[in-house]
């Protein structure tokens, strides 16, 4: 897993509006498909599966011991939202 750069980072620390979001997959469409890690505003490992052309998942293991996944398209709104399990 590659660490997020710093401007990615930045913009999963504060909760994300569909405006930004789709800022952030604009950014990370010149990336390269993957994985990448940080952390929320929360301190919460935050996990950022970049798909280029169909958006991204971002998987948050919270603070509760689950591991929350929330989809995104293109545009930047949300497709879904789900939970995986605990870890």
């Amino acid at each position: 897993m590659t660490t997020l750069v710093k401007e990615t980072e930045q913009l999963l620390t504060q909760p994300l509006n569909p405006n930004e979001r789709k800022e952030l997959i604009a950014f990370m469409q010149n990336t390269e498909n993957g994985m990448y890690g940080g952390k929320n505003a929360d301190g919460e490992r935050v996990v950022v599966l970049v798909e280029a052309g169909e958006g991204l998942e971002i998987e948050t293991f919270q603070a509760n011991g689950w591991i929350r996944a929330n989809y995104y398209d293109n545009d930047g709104f949300s497709e879904g939202e789900t939970f995986l399990g605990r870890y």
